[in-house]
């Protein structure tokens, strides 16, 4: 964090936080810690956004299944600092591949090795490209190519339809072939970070209780810095001083004066927000209308029995209509979820997809019968509870020339901010960068405070809203 002085530290700011997610709530430690007043809005009844949690089995998960690295270190520096080191738990993890009828092992060399669906020369080949893009740290000239047309010619016809193209059609669907090769390599370097050796397992970190607990105490850490958290306030209009700066934002519980407002909404949803703002061009609100997303849908079971040893399966079938078999309780202990075994299927596709659409009863009927498939010894008689959550905005399509695209975390209206998943990159979103660009958000309404001060001190203007 930056050396603040004690004049920054006696600004005045008051700022609004949109959304009260990890991100949302890590800039506004950091503004309250440099002395800014802040409220942070949240629309939804709970906080956390994708991070956010239902209850289960006397305890409570994510609605969309979460994991951190080793090398999230902006996540573990901000659970040492939030006293939660000891919740905090590295976990074996085992990974797994479905090729058509085959369920394969998928964690190590080793198990790469004795990987059935390819040739012996192909696992191997296989195994080098992995072993460069890991040891690999210059990805810059990654940002103009696919990672289609960077793997097909050196990871062979086979290893390529077999491994690499269904692994991208599951992930982002009709845009598979589009997709940057330097987004390809930023997952793979991070996860290679999470081994301790050649040979040793991936350890994911998980928290005793679900992530809701960091995510209360941060709440609890800016409520008790001064901070404002409200659940349920919506921001309806963004309000300007007529003059191109921000005056205010509307919600359900009256008008909230404020000399910075950072959004953390995703960028569809914020162009609905700010469209027709006094002093926001028309072309930067296409600009993030057109924004292109994934959506999300995680179906979680709870069930009475295991289905295999396996924690995260990947799966390469395009006939199977969801993108991953996560075996919750694989990871996590099942002493947690009261000896339940906790599973998510989870699907990334587009909104227009016709199973986005599909009620729960339609959606469980269409996807069941494919555990079974995979797991011929799953039935529904297994099933003692199921849950269905979507996520419209849960992964940005990361084409080539990306990095060029992403938009400033200043926006053109004055005191009005953005910081989303969109701006995470090359990484992939994630909570450890959500909180990464928090604080850079914060950061940069912190270096503004000068120039958002000396507008607060002009005489007011009448508040233009939309």
């Amino acid at each position: 964090m930056n050396d603040y002085s004690a004049e920054d530290k006696r600004r005045g700011l008051h700022i609004a936080i949109i959304g009260g997610g990890i991100g949302g709530l890590a800039a506004a430690r950091r503004l309250l810690r440099a002395g800014a007043s802040v409220t942070v809005l949240e629309g939804a009844p709970i906080l956390g956004g994708l991070a956010g949690t239902f209850e289960i089995a006397g305890t409570r998960l994510e609605r969309h299944y979460h994991h951190v690295f080793l090398s999230d270190t902006d996540f573990i520096q901000l659970t040492h600092e939030l006293g939660l080191d000891r919740e905090l738990l590295w976990l074996e993890s085992r990974m797994g591949f479905y090729t058509p009828g085959h369920v394969y092992p998928f964690g190590t060399p080793l198990e790469l090795l004795r990987f059935g669906a390819l040739s012996p020369i192909d696992r191997i080949r296989c195994g080098l490209i992995l072993w460069h893009l890991q040891k690999r740290t210059e990805w810059h000239s990654l940002e103009r190519v696919t990672a289609a047309e960077w793997l097909r010619p050196r990871a062979g016809k086979a290893v390529f339809r077999v491994v690499w193209e269904p692994l991208l059609k599951s992930k982002f669907g009709e845009d598979w072939d589009r997709v940057s090769m330097a987004w390809l390599w930023a997952r793979i370097f991070v996860r290679a970070q999470s081994r301790r050796g050649l040979f040793a397992r991936e350890r994911l970190g998980y928290m005793r209780g679900s992530f809701h607990i960091l995510l209360e105490r941060l709440a609890q850490e800016v409520v008790r810095l001064g901070g404002q958290v409200l659940t349920s306030a919506p921001v309806r209009r963004v309000l300007t001083d007529g003059r191109g700066r921000l005056a205010g934002l509307e919600t359900p519980r009256g008008t909230i004066a404020c000399d910075a407002a950072i959004a953390t909404l995703q960028s569809p949803a914020f162009a609905r927000l700010i469209e027709g703002v006094p002093g926001i061009p028309t072309s930067y609100v296409q600009m993030l209308r057109d924004w292109e997303y994934q959506g999300n849908i995680c179906m979680v079971l709870q069930l009475r029995e295991s289905l295999s040893r396996i924690y995260w399966l990947n799966i390469a079938d395009p006939s199977v209509p969801f993108t991953a078999l996560v075996e919750h309780t694989n990871l996590a202990p099942r002493a947690w979820y009261e000896g339940k075994h906790i599973f998510y299927l989870g699907k990334y596709l587009r909104t227009t997809h016709p199973h986005w659409s599909l009620d729960d009863d339609d959606l469980v009927r269409e996807w069941l019968p494919h555990v079974r498939r995979i797991f011929p010894q799953f039935s529904e008689d297994l099933i003692e509870q199921r849950w269905v959550f979507r996520a419209p905005y849960a992964q940005p399509v990361v084409t080539v020339g990306y990095g060029e695209r992403i938009p400033d975390l200043r926006t053109p209206l004055v005191g009005l901010y953005l910081a989303n998943m969109t701006q995470i990159y090359p990484e992939d979103r994630g909570m450890n960068y959500s909180i990464r660009l928090g604080h850079r958000v914060a950061d940069t309404v912190l270096q503004d405070a000068p120039m958002l001060m000396q507008a607060a001190a002009e005489p007011a203007h009448t508040p233009e809203a939309v």
